[in-house]
């Protein structure tokens, strides 16, 4: 019997940060608005849970700004992901 490939897995921390570059990149597409309510970010990410957690890591990083239900990047995380972008 033929061994099946086996998919790579990756670490809980790798798919959280995975999905913080999502929610990040999201909210910084040059196409969207500057604005976002948490609701629409777990819509566009399509979990809740997942886009929530997102939020917080993002916030306590300093990459994001929060006033209630509202968020918006912070200037040095649209720099950096622009910086990412060139290299």
């Amino acid at each position: 019997m033929q061994d099946q490939p086996s998919r790579e897995r990756i670490s809980p921390q790798e798919e959280d940060n995975q999905v913080e570059d999502i929610v990040l990149r999201l909210m910084l597409d040059d196409d969207t608005p500057r604005l976002w309510s948490v609701g629409e970010i777990a819509v566009a990410l399509g979990d809740e849970i997942k886009a929530a957690d997102a939020i917080i890591h993002l916030h306590a990083a300093g990459l994001i700004h929060r006033l209630d239900q509202y968020l918006w990047p912070t200037r040095p995380a649209a720099r950096a992901t622009q910086l990412a972008d060139v290299v």
